[in-house]
């Protein structure tokens, strides 16, 4: 899955608080097959958690072929806010 953004827009969009950069965070986990049921719920409801926060400018997750491994994309606006 190719993931498009439009940084130029992202950064013109408010003169008084344009960053220079974002913060990728990429978080891989795999997951026993016992628990993939619960973990993909949980996940769901971070991701969506995540979404709303005023500072995260995308989300997404990845499950790789193997059906148990997982990445988690964020891009944030500082690592501030991303630790926050």
């Amino acid at each position: 899955q190719t993931l498009w953004f439009d940084l130029h827009q992202r950064l013109s969009d408010s003169e008084s608080t344009a960053c220079a950069y974002l913060l990728l965070v990429r978080s891989e986990m795999t997951v026993s097959h016992k628990h993939l049921g619960e973990f993909c719920s949980s996940l769901k409801q971070y991701l969506k958690s995540v979404a709303g926060e005023r500072d995260c400018f995308h989300v997404t997750a990845v499950k790789l072929p193997d059906g148990v491994t997982f990445i988690v994309y964020e891009f944030w606006e500082t690592e501030e806010d991303w630790k926050r």
